[in-house]
C-alpha cells in the first residue's frame, strides 16, 4: 500500500512537472514568433 501510494506521488509529480515544461516551451516559442514580427516591422 506504502510503495503504491509513492507511485501515485511519483505520476503527480511527473504530470506536473511536464505540464510546466511544455507551457514553458510554448512560451518560447511565442515569445520568439514575436520578436520575429517586432523585428520585421
Amino acid at each position: 500500500k506504502f510503495i503504491e501510494n509513492i507511485g501515485y506521488v511519483l505520476y503527480g509529480i511527473y504530470n506536473v512537472t511536464m505540464v510546466v515544461v511544455l507551457l514553458n516551451m510554448l512560451i518560447a516559442m511565442i515569445n520568439s514568433s514575436y520578436q520575429e514580427i517586432e523585428d520585421d516591422s
